[in-house]
């Protein structure tokens, strides 16, 4: 079967479509020739060529594994602060989630509490050893404070009282009346004083209580005992007769 034929080309040649195979062949040889003379096909034939050694470069890479974006560290501050909470109502009917209104504060508050003076647990005086207690008298007032500075050389009205921590105003009351005749007038009273040395050494005279030598009812601090006013093994108790 006779081929077909077509007007000469453009390089004065004429060719037939006489197979895949030849004609393939033919063209490869027109490209390469138009490559050497330098043709207009010369960039496509480049082209072909890198785009040839860009594929085996890629067929021999090793595609590198991809790294994990990392999260941002987000601190207190680039976190957007929660709004405050709503304490009055949201009004009408559509509005809402907002419950009914705080009521105002009262004026002065609840009334403040006194703490409860604390108690002490009577002792066993059968059981618990007496404490020596030293008692300074005087007619008319306290001792002063200069009557105690040198040790040895303290008031001489004294009496020596053996006693416990329990032990009331009255219950003392007594006792000095017992050897102060001055303490046994129906109008007496009597002002009670702890004597003690401070941080500096310097004795200070405080006064703790006061009680009538005849209660007949009336009563100032007869019930109080030495533990609750503080009293401390080794202090002076001066008494001044009133």
């Amino acid at each position: 079967m006779a081929s077909r034929q077509r007007p000469a080309g453009r390089g004065g040649r004429a060719y037939a479509e006489d197979g895949g195979c030849q004609r393939q062949m033919r063209l490869l040889g027109e490209g390469r020739a138009r490559a050497r003379a330098g043709g207009r096909h010369k960039p496509y034939v480049r082209s072909l060529r890198e785009q040839s050694e860009r594929t085996e470069t890629r067929a021999t890479e090793v595609p590198e594994p991809k790294k994990k974006k990392k999260g941002r560290n987000f601190e207190k501050s680039d976190m957007a602060e929660p709004p405050p909470k709503r304490q009055g109502g949201g009004g009408g009917g559509g509005g809402g989630g907002g419950g009914r209104p705080m009521p105002p504060p009262g004026r002065g508050g609840p009334p403040m509490m006194q703490p409860p003076r604390p108690r002490f647990e009577p002792v066993e005086r059968e059981k618990t050893c007496p404490l020596l207690l030293r008692v300074f008298t005087k007619l008319g007032g306290h001792h002063s404070k200069e009557d105690f500075a040198v040790r040895g050389k303290e008031p001489k009205d004294e009496v020596q009282i053996y006693t416990w921590k329990d032990a009331t105003l009255r219950e003392l009351t007594d006792l000095v009346k017992e050897v102060a005749p001055e303490a046994r007038r129906r109008d007496a009273k009597l002002s009670f004083a702890f004597v003690y040395p401070d941080k500096n050494g310097r004795f200070v005279v405080r006064e703790v209580g006061k009680t009538f030598s005849y209660g007949n009812g009336r009563r100032l601090d007869d019930a109080k005992t030495l533990a609750e006013l503080s009293f401390q093994i080794g202090d002076y108790l001066d008494v001044a007769i009133l």
